[in-house]
């Protein structure tokens, strides 16, 4: 960043905020609220060549972001969410108030605070056990009766398969399905897409030295039943978790996580996601490997919602929507929203990013698409994650299980 930065809120004469650009993000920005620094880490930070500040500004009417400077060239995302008319909205104001302070605190320290997820012994409930799972086997490892919500998903895996990562499948279905809402190998559903990736932890994803977790909430009214298939030809062996909270649900919408993978072609995106329906994209986890530097970086992240043209959700480039520049410039990192776990800048070079869309999620009310720019023999492989009304929309099919689909389905009551 460079140059000054001022921000503007709803009618006022003069910047609400007025500081060099570079010190928005430096964590040492203190303004009006002794004691408590609302634009430092978590909140902000620097990594990875990108950027970030995640600190709310409400505005009533309207907000001017505007930067002054020396410089022609500036790339930057700026997220934001509209509310109806007269939502109940308050500007923004540096000084923050007891409860504003208080709320903020409660934020940070939980974003502080992730490596090991503390399960409420009053309202959760725990379910663990290690197992082998036989070569070509598709075995149930969980049977919920609703209504409740999985908090947690853990998992620790290791197989003489090389590949047991991507070998390995995680289905769950809930309120009988036919088909999973969740349905992904188990590396790239936790974010660990290469055994010599680095480990990481954030909020929603994690992999901390081989244990691995999933923490989006999972509601469900009936059922929920949880499969683990083995595609390989040799024994996988693992251990698992899973942590529920028992009692009626508030939000009716189902999560999903779905694998997709392919080639990337001159000119044709790669799709990360496609959806029908009314729902709300919750972030991704990304792996690419091509055959040439880490240039193919540069296509754009393009958001396609209710069928607005992509060009009015355009982004900057691939690891710009993973908060990152400069084709991941510091190598592998982490933080509470976003990271990277994997980054080789050679001629055969590869990538892996994780971005958890916990405070920007993207709400949609007719479908929703995600595609990346695609670089040329670029080989791609993702995890969408998302919530959606419909219990079992349209999905696409996944041949790497294909040939045990018999076996998937159907799921009894």
């Amino acid at each position: 960043p460079w140059g000054t930065v001022m921000i503007f809120v709803d009618d006022m004469e003069h910047p609400l905020l007025t500081v060099p650009f570079r010190d928005l993000f430096a964590g040492d920005l203190e303004l009006f609220s002794p004691g408590f620094n609302l634009f430092s880490p978590p909140f902000t930070g620097e990594g990875n060549g990108g950027y970030f500040c995640y600190v709310p500004i409400p505005f009533e009417e309207r907000c001017r972001i505007l930067v002054m400077g020396d410089e022609d060239v500036l790339a930057y995302q700026v997220t934001y969410a509209e509310f109806p008319p007269g939502a109940p909205i308050r500007s923004f104001e540096l000084s923050l108030g007891h409860d504003d302070v208080e709320y903020f605190r409660r934020w940070r320290d939980h974003w502080s605070d992730y490596s090991v997820k503390k399960h409420d012994l009053k309202t959760e409930r725990l379910q663990q056990s290690s197992r082998v799972l036989a070569p070509q086997n598709n075995q149930q490892i969980l049977r919920l009766t609703g209504p409740g919500t999985i908090t947690e998903v853990e998992m620790s895996i290791d197989s003489v398969d090389p590949d047991f990562l991507r070998k390995t499948w995680l289905a769950i279905y809930f309120d009988g399905q036919t088909s999973p809402g969740v349905l992904a190998p188990v590396g790239d559903l936790f974010g660990r897409t290469s055994t010599s990736g680095s480990s990481f932890e954030s909020v929603a994803t994690g992999n901390a030295d081989g244990r691995m977790y999933l923490r989006y909430p999972m509601p469900f009214q009936s059922s929920a039943v949880a499969r683990i298939i083995n595609t390989s030809d040799q024994a996988a062996d693992f251990t698992y978790s899973f942590i529920w909270r028992e009692g009626p649900v508030d939000d009716t919408n189902y999560f999903f996580a779905r694998f997709n993978s392919g080639i990337g072609a001159a000119g044709q995106p790669y799709r990360v996601l496609a959806a029908n329906g009314a729902g709300a994209f919750a972030g991704a986890v990304v792996a690419g490997n091509g055959k040439g530097p880490l240039a193919f970086l540069e296509g754009d992240d393009m958001l396609t919602v209710d069928g607005e043209p992509a060009a009015n959700f355009h982004g900057t480039g691939i690891d710009d929507y993973f908060n990152a520049g400069w084709h991941f410039a510091t190598g592998p990192s982490s933080s509470p929203t976003h990271g990277c776990s994997v980054k080789v800048a050679a001629n055969e070079s590869s990538f892996s990013a994780y971005r958890n869309n916990v405070t920007d999620i993207v709400p949609f009310t007719s479908s929703f698409a995600f595609d990346l720019e695609a670089g040329a023999d670029v080989e791609y492989t993702s995890v969408a994650y998302w919530y959606q009304a419909e219990k079992s929309p349209e999905l696409w099919r996944i041949l790497a299980v294909e040939a045990m689909e018999g076996e998937l389905q159907p799921v009894t009551q």
